[in-house]
Parts: C-alpha cells; structure tokens; sequence
C-alpha cells in the first residue's frame, strides 16, 4: 500500500501549501484514481489537468476543522473558497501533484449524523474555457502593441504602410480587396502621380490585418497567462505563430463612419492640418459626443456647447471671391454623402456661414457655437457636416490645406456663453489643433470570435497537445513533437505486469472530415463549383465502408481566402514565387458584394520589393494617384520560396494544383491517421501494479516496454492509494 497523504492550507486563503499543512484523514478503502487520456490532452475544454480526482473522506475532528468553513452560512464563506483550499498530494513522503480541494457536499445517515464529505481535488489549473469564459477578441487590449488605440486610416498612413520594407509588423495593410475582384496588372499599373481616377487600389477598400502573436500577448495580458511551447518558438520547419494574421473585416466600412471622426471628450494627437476639399462625396467630418471627463465640474457630465473653428489656409486660387458655409450632410448606407437628401433639408443644410465673400486664406474664417443643451445629439450618436467654399459664380474653391479646430465646453453661467464664462473650464479637452483624421480600431473591426474558439481552432488546425503547469502556465506542443521531447521517459514494466492480458484491434473511422468555416468569398465559390464533390477550399473529407468507429472530425472557426496572382508580371514556375504577385479578392460573387466578419486567417510571406516597371497604383481619396514600390505578400502558404505548410488541409497548391507542397493534414495528422489504419497495430489491455516513483514521475507521452516490445500510452488509470493501474497501449509501429 502506498501512504497517499492530502495536505490542506491551515488557511483556506492561504495560496501556499508549506509542509506543516494539514493532512486529511482518509477512509481506508478509499480509492483514489488517476486519468489520462489521450483524447483529452488536446481537447481544452476538458482538458483540466492531467489528474482531478473526486472522492469522499470521514468527519473526523481533523477533517471537521479544515472544513468548518463549509457549515458557515452567516459569512458565507464557501463562496470564497469557490477556487478551492490550497493543497497537495504525497504518495509515500513523496510529492506528487499541487492544486485544490473543494468541498462539494457534507452527507448525512438517516439519524442526522454526519457520514462524510465529498470532496474534489484538481492539479494545477482550470480548464482553458472556464478561464476565458464567454470573452471575445474584441474585449481584448490592443494599445501597447500597435501603439495606441487607434490605426490612422488616412492615405499617407496607407501608402506608408505598404511600402514600409520592414514588414511583419503587428498591424500590416494586405492588398486584399474588399470591393471588388481586382483587375489584370495591365490596369492597376501605376503612370503617374498626375493620373486622376486611375483604376488602382484604393484606400476604402483595403482592410488592416493583425498578427496573430499581438492577439496572444493581449490574451496572455487579459487573463494572466503564460504561453510556451514548439508552437509559439517559432518553428519555421512545422510553421510556427509568428507568420499567420487575422484580417480586420468586421465591418462594411472600416471606419465605421465613412468620414473623418471627431469624438469630443478625449484627447487626439496635436498635428493640426487637414486637407479637405470641397464639395467632395466622402470628405466630411463626423462629430460624436462623449461625456466630458476632465474638468472642475464634475466628470460624466454632459456638455453645454460645441465650439468649432475653421481656417483656411491654403487654397487653390487666392484671386477669387467666396463664401465659407457649414453644411451637415446626410449619408448613403455605403458612408457616401446623398446629396439628393442633403440639398433637400431645411436650408439646405448649411448651419452657419460667413456674412460676407473674401479672397484667399483667412485665419478664423468661420466660428459656430452649437448650443447643446436642447440638442439631440447625445453621447455616442454621430452627426456629419463638411465645409463649402463657394463663390459668386457658382462652384467652389478647392482647400489644399485647412484646419478645423473643435472643442467642446460646460456653461458656468446661465446668462452668457461667450463672454461670462471661467478659464479653468474654457476647454476641458486640449483640442485646439486637434487633427480630424480617420480612426480605425482594432476592437470595432476584429471579426466577432471567442479568445476559446480562437485558440481551439488553432490547436486542431496544427495539431497541437496543451499541456498544463503549474501558475497558469500551458505549454503548446506540436503532437509529433510531443513524442519525442526531451523529457520522454521509458518505463519497462515487465516485472509488474499481471498475465492476463486482452488484444483489441483498432477501431478504424467511418470518416475524416477536416475543415474551416464555410466561405463566402466569390473565389472561394468559384473554386467549390468546379470541385466534383463540391468541397471547399481547403477541406478534406474521406469515407469508408467498413469503418467501425466513430466520425473523426476536426473543424476551424476560421474562413480560408483563395488567393491568386495578378496576370502579366512574369510568373515563371512553382519555385519561384517570390518573383509572382500574391494578392487576395476578398469580395463575394460580383463587385460590390463585400463579405463582412469573417475571422479570415492567411499567412505573411515577406515584403517584396516592385520591379521598377511593375509599380503598382494607389488611388487617393482626391482621385490623384501614387506609387507602391513594395507589399506585403500574403497568402495560404507560409513561406513562398521554401514552403513548408498551407493553411488548406487539402492537397491543392492555391497557384498551380501542384500536390507537392505539404498541408496541416499531411503534417500534422498524416502519420496518425495512417497508424489508425496500419494492420499490424493493437489495441493491448494490461493489468499491473506500478511503484510509486513510477506513479510520480509517468506522463502520456512516455513510452512502456514489456519484454523488450514497445507501447505506446492510449489511456491509463491508477489507484494512488494501491499502486494497481490498468492501462491501454497502443503497440509501436
């Protein structure tokens, strides 16, 4: 018999169990059974640890004082040990496993009298799913990696993006179109920066991606934490973390507004120009209210007034007489302005104008105080205005630089606003040479997805095994590295093995089915009408008629992208890939039918370099163009010149059909499925009694040998209390 001993913490808010602890008493017939399953080391949901344990002890006085609290309804105090009492397991004088006891119940005989508790003890940590609950990638804290909250959308920020040639970056801007297919090279061929409304890419149709590595450090931030393992090392060879990006498609509009946004009550970067120029459709300015939150009033108050100034400071022409007009506008679904409706308000809209034509830029042009006291623009609710220059003419004065400068303020005085108020509460925001520029953030555009879908999907598309340790730590394994750790272990069990033994044969699979989301990208439909099975892209599916096991499934919560090369560059084969363009269509069937939140996963290849006769054009929002001399390349295989992976479980190469680049199924679970199917392994059910440094010390990736054969652990079941264990092995083949 084994002298297993449960010690508890003296004190059940004690987070250290020293040695001086209690030790439960115990029934002496009380089996106490250790589980492991392979089924279960990549299964998140349940997988807990690798030991968790319920079993009953007596009420004896030692037992009753370690569970007083139990009988304690005035302070409630069960409800704080809901995490369990600190303790640890010792098998022989020797440690054994660290974690918690909860007490589930105290059981009464039929007279009243107190017969036992049943408690449970789990090693180490909670499930990953009770850990992370029901949050989403959205409640996540993206600033300290993309250095602060927001991702200026404006055209400098995206050309600059593009042909920055660093590359894998936390946030990168992917030439994916969410718009429309994108036509031959021939078309998007960069002229000129002269060239007005070329049919090159535009800014209003790209969407940012985030790298995946920035979601798990803001996950590890969130929940405190700690990742390890092959997965997260980097592991070029098997494709590891660090390459794959998550596309920020959530929305139809990655502004969420279509317009330059200006949300009172917080502060904004201070580089005050903005060019506008006018009337054009999308060039307005969005304002939204917030509480204002600094100040001597009190914070969470609402504002009294709005005060918005407007100069002009470099125009077009200098020669001709205009007048300066404020104009809110009503929008289009698509975020463009509807002029039809706009014109069609009262006044046409206009809130405010000069009295008078001028010529040339003015500063100070125009002020406008907006009484928001009967207003019915409240905190959170967005309305949209731009600024007219028009002359006498008729037409309108194009601003080739301007500022607008908004604040928002809190009335002290009923009787005046302007000339009875007190300095310290003038502007409670610093907003003068506030900047109004478009603001794209991670948390609106992440696509709606669990932090325990977004992990649990990774973990099946490799193939991963999660092992649990100690502090909230989880180690990411890839299963074929698993086996062959540094730390594996061979135990001969000869001597201990009883001689009744039974051979089972293998439960083969009645199928295979491996999958991602089913996709609604125009070229991911092109691609399943023309399969004969009609499969989607990246998807595998066998079945056999004389499988007498269950369904083997593994399905991804993410959506796959078929990428494609532009036409005309010069692609030359397979192996030289770096040479070809890699871009995505990430658009429905027909232009225009854009396909929104969508947790869309692709890898970053490197960034390319443009030959100079191969430039790339960008078109502005002022129809003008510039040149892109480098990109990001992204598509479904991890590396284009030595690949070692693609994201597809099938066996298609998204360029040419070449079946030889390899897939996550090929991978990550060729090998295993295959020894499923073998017809020389057996199933082999065995009985033995296992010493205590055995028990301590075996983990299911260590290997068994009987008379110099082989085994590998299926499933292994253990009385601590006895040392008996009953296993499953699978013979080595």
């Amino acid at each position: 018999m084994n002298g297993v001993k449960i010690y508890v913490a003296k004190d059940p808010n004690n987070n250290l169990i020293v040695l001086d602890g209690i030790a439960l008493d115990l029934f002496d017939d009380e089996s106490i059974l250790m589980t492991m399953k392979q089924t279960d080391i990549r299964d998140i949901a349940v997988n807990y640890t690798d030991f968790s344990q319920t079993f009953t002890v007596p009420p004896s006085p030692t037992n009753n004082k370690a569970f007083k609290y139990w009988f304690d309804p005035k302070n409630n105090n069960q409800l704080e040990n809901a995490n369990g009492i600190p303790a640890r397991i010792d098998i022989g004088g020797v440690y054994f496993k660290k974690g918690v006891v909860k007490v589930n119940s105290a059981n009464y005989n039929d007279d009243g009298q107190l017969k036992s508790y049943t408690i449970q003890f789990t090693a180490g940590l909670k499930a990953l799913k009770e850990i992370f609950g029901d949050k989403k990638l959205a409640d996540l804290d993206y600033t300290s990696a993309i250095g602060g909250q927001f991702i200026p959308f404006l055209d400098v920020n995206v050309v600059n993006s593009i042909n920055n040639t660093i590359g894998g970056n936390a946030i990168e801007i992917p030439l994916i179109s969410s718009t429309r297919y994108l036509p031959p090279y021939s078309r998007l061929k960069y002229v000129s920066d002269a060239t007005i409304n070329a049919v090159g890419i535009r800014r209003t149709e790209l969407r940012p991606a985030i790298k995946f590595d920035t979601i798990i450090q803001a996950i590890k931030q969130k929940f405190n934490v700690e990742f390890n393992g092959g997965f997260f090392a980097d592991n070029i060879d098997i494709a590891g973390i660090n390459n794959l990006y998550l596309w920020l498609n959530k929305n139809d509009n990655v502004f969420n507004t279509g317009g330059d946004v200006v949300k009172l009550g917080s502060s904004f970067p201070t580089n005050n120009v903005k060019a506008i120029s006018g009337p054009v459709g999308s060039n307005y300015f969005t304002v939204e209210l917030q509480y204002l939150a600094t100040g001597t009033f009190p914070a969470n108050t609402m504002p009294d007034f709005m005060y918005l100034r407007f100069d002009t400071q470099n125009l077009s022409t200098n020669s001709v007489e205009y007048i300066c007009k404020i104009q809110e506008v009503l929008l289009n679904p698509d975020g463009t302005v509807d002029e039809f409706s706009t014109n069609n308000q009262a006044n046409f809209g206009i809130v405010t104008q000069t009295d008078h034509y001028i010529t040339g830029p003015f500063e100070k042009i125009l002020e406008w105080s907006w009484d928001l006291t009967n207003t019915s623009l409240l905190p959170g609710k967005k309305r949209h205005f731009r600024i007219l220059c028009e002359v006498k003419d008729g037409g309108y004065i194009a601003l080739n630089q301007s500022r607008i400068i908004v604040s928002q303020y809190k009335k002290v005085r009923v009787f005046g606003i302007w000339q009875n108020r007190e300095a310290s509460t003038v502007s409670v925001t610093s907003f003068s040479g506030t900047e109004i520029y478009n603001k794209v953030t991670v948390k609106d555009n992440i696509p709606e997805m669990s932090v325990y879908d977004f992990l649990s999907s990774i973990i099946k598309m490799f193939n991963l095994v999660v092992i649990p340790k100690l502090n909230n730590e989880f180690q990411f394994e890839y299963y074929k590295e698993f086996y062959s750790a540094p730390d594996v272990q061979s135990f001969d069990i000869t001597d201990f093995v009883f001689p009744n033994r039974k051979m089972n044969k293998i439960k083969t699979y009645k199928s295979l089915l491996f999958k991602f989301e089913e996709s609604e990208y125009g070229s991911n439909i092109i691609y399943k009408k023309y399969q004969p099975d009609a499969r989607e892209y990246g998807t595998i599916s066998q079945t056999f008629a004389n499988g007498d096991g269950e369904e083997y499934k593994i399905e991804s919560k993410f959506s796959l992208l078929l990428f494609r090369q532009l036409t005309e560059i010069g692609y030359v084969d397979l192996h030289n890939l770096d040479q070809t363009w890699i871009t995505g269509d990430g658009c429905g069937e027909s232009d225009g039918d854009i396909i929104t939140n969508k947790p869309t996963i692709f890898y970053y290849n490197s960034k390319a370099a443009i030959q100079e006769n191969k430039y790339l054009c960008y078109t502005k929002d002022d129809g003008k163009s510039a040149k892109l001399e480098t990109y990001s390349q992204f598509s479904s295989l991890d590396n284009l010149t030595d690949y070692k992976n693609s994201l597809c479980f099938s066996s298609e190469n998204i360029l040419t059909g070449d079946a030889r680049v390899k897939n996550l199924y090929s991978i990550g679970y060729a090998d295993q499925i295959a020894k499923t199917y073998s017809k020389f392994i057996r199933e082999f059910e065995i009985e033995c009694y296992l010493p205590k440094w055995i028990i301590t010390t075996i983990k299911l990736n260590d290997t068994i040998k009987i008379d110099n054969v082989k085994f590998q652990i299926n499933e292994i079941e253990v009385n601590l209390t006895t040392g008996k264990a009953k296993m499953k092995l699978i013979n080595d083949v």
